[in-house]
């Protein structure tokens, strides 16, 4: 899953092949920008906190010792897109 409102999430209206490296290694697979309600995105982004991904590596800009919300999450105002990875 990735979480971003910059313009290339737009390449993945439909679905789009992708390659994505993780550790060295070299996966393919099918990304697709979600039709998600900000609820929805908020309630993504806030198990993806619950899970340990920082919000660095999410893009969001929160103070250390601050915990948002999913409304607060959802006011981020960012979309989703999902991949699906080949099985190797």
């Amino acid at each position: 899953m990735a979480f971003t409102h910059r313009r290339w999430r737009l390449n993945f209206t439909g679905g789009a092949p992708v390659t994505v490296t993780h550790r060295g290694q070299v996966h393919r697979g099918h990304g697709v920008l979600l039709h998600a309600t900000p609820e929805q995105v908020g309630t993504a982004l806030r198990k993806a906190l619950d899970n340990g991904t920082s919000p660095f590596v999410l893009g969001l800009k929160v103070a250390r010792s601050y915990d948002p919300t999913i409304a607060d999450l959802a006011a981020v105002g960012t979309s989703m897109i999902q991949f699906e990875l080949d099985r190797d």
